[in-house]
C-alpha cells in the first residue's frame, strides 16, 4: 500500500493542485516560489491531526478576497454564508493483503477496487455563528472606542476586519474534519462529481487516528552549515 496522490485546495500558493506520487520515491523539482515547499509542508501539516499547526496565512490569497466579500455582505445573508476552508484529498493504492488496514476508509461493504481516499478539511465549525460573533465583537469594539475622549482619535479597535478577527480566533472558530471518499464518484483526474458529498468516517477511531495508523511522516530540515 502507498499514497497514490493527493489534492490540495486553498493551501498557500496552491489553489487546486493534484500531486501524484511514485510507489517508492518521489522528488519535487521546480523553480523558486513554484509551490514545492507548500506541497511538501501540507503533508506534514494535514497528517499530524493537530489543528494548531494551521494559521490564517496558510489560506491561499484568493480566499482572503472571499473573506473580505463576506464582511461587506448584508448580515442578513450570514445564515447561508460559506467560509473558505483548506482541504486535502489523500488517495491510497491498496493491495488485497493490506485491505484490513483501511477498513475505516471503505465507503461501503460493496466497495471494490484498489483506491481508497480520505478528505481532511480545516473548516469553520459554524459559518453563520462565526460571522455573527465577528460582527458583534466589532460593533462592541467600535462603541467602546467611540466612548473614548475625542472618539479615540485615530485608534482603530480590534477586530479591524474579518481576517483580523480570524488571525486571533482561528483555532476557536475552525476544526479539522475527516470524511471517506468513494472513488466511484470521482473522474479520472480524481475530481469529485458535481453534488457529491463524502460521508463521515464511521467506527471508534477518528480521522486523525486513522491517518496516523496508515502514514508516518518524518522531516529532515535543510542543513546549511554542514562542512
Amino acid at each position: 500500500m502507498h499514497i497514490h496522490s493527493y489534492r490540495l485546495k486553498n493551501y498557500r500558493r496552491l489553489r487546486d493542485v493534484r500531486v501524484d506520487l511514485a510507489s517508492d520515491i518521489s522528488i519535487f523539482v521546480g523553480a523558486n516560489n513554484s509551490g514545492k515547499t507548500s506541497a511538501t509542508q501540507a503533508i506534514l501539516t494535514f497528517l499530524t491531526g493537530e489543528k494548531n499547526r494551521f494559521s490564517l496565512f496558510d489560506f491561499s490569497s484568493h480566499t482572503w478576497s472571499e473573506l473580505n466579500a463576506l464582511e461587506e455582505a448584508d448580515a442578513a445573508d450570514d445564515v447561508n454564508a460559506t467560509i473558505p476552508s483548506i482541504g486535502m484529498d489523500i488517495w491510497f493504492q491498496v493491495s488485497e493483503a493490506d485491505l484490513h488496514l483501511v477498513i475505516p476508509l471503505l465507503p461501503s461493504t460493496a466497495w471494490i477496487g484498489s483506491m481508497v481516499g480520505i478528505r481532511v478539511e480545516f473548516a469553520a465549525k459554524n459559518p453563520s455563528e462565526l460571522l455573527q460573533r465577528y460582527r458583534q465583537q466589532k460593533e462592541n469594539a467600535l462603541a467602546q472606542a467611540a466612548a473614548l475622549p475625542d472618539g479615540g482619535g485615530k485608534y482603530v479597535p480590534w477586530p479591524k476586519s474579518l481576517t483580523d478577527y480570524l488571525d486571533k480566533e482561528l483555532q476557536t472558530e475552525f476544526e479539522l474534519r475527516y470524511t471517506v471518499l468513494d472513488h466511484a464518484h470521482f473522474n479520472d483526474n480524481l475530481e469529485a462529481n458535481a453534488g457529491y458529498q463524502p460521508a463521515a468516517i464511521a467506527g471508534e477511531l477518528n480521522g486523525g487516528a486513522v491517518l496516523k495508523s496508515l502514514v508516518r511522516v518524518d522531516c529532515l530540515n535543510a542543513q546549511r552549515h554542514m562542512a
